[in-house]
């Protein structure tokens, strides 16, 4: 048996999320157009769960009736994706810590929100894991602004 990976990544936020299927004799089980249940594909736009997205179901296409906009239903730190890109790589919260030259407690602070990932980070993180430190600025960014609204939706 063959054990093959996919990965989907959100062309709104830039969420990955991997998963492994078994394969017996190279023949697929799934396919690269088989999108996660919980995920959508809209207008050739693959859009992760973190977004609200109210599907027309008079329509076949498709077709959201209101715009996908990005508007997470409860804040993911930007620490959850450094975790996930060490985990593809085999590598505990210790070797990352040492990789990043930080102490693992500031390491799991970054994983639960608890410490902003800063432009001198996210420089550290592109260097380590090769997205750009834009990436995750925005993704630090997004994390606060969704702490925020959530915050002021519960008022």
């Amino acid at each position: 048996m063959i054990e093959h990976t996919w990965t989907w990544r959100c062309d709104l936020c830039g969420y990955e999320q991997t998963r492994s299927q078994e394969k017996c004799f190279g023949d697929p089980t799934l396919e690269w157009w088989d999108v996660p249940p919980e995920w959508h594909l809209i207008n050739g736009k693959l859009i992760c769960p973190n977004h609200e997205v109210e599907i027309d179901p008079d329509r076949d296409d498709g077709e959201p009736i209101k715009p996908a906009v990005y508007q997470p239903v409860y804040p993911v730190p930007p620490g959850r994706t450094m975790y996930e890109c060490a985990k593809n790589r085999g590598w505990s919260v210790v070797e990352l810590a040492e990789k990043l030259n930080l102490k693992p407690t500031d390491v799991l602070a970054i994983g639960s929100g608890g410490r902003l990932i800063d432009p001198d980070l996210a420089e550290k993180l592109e260097k380590l894991f090769g997205q750009e430190a834009r990436f995750w600025l925005n993704l630090e960014a997004n994390y606060r602004e969704t702490l925020a609204r959530l915050e002021e939706e519960d008022g």
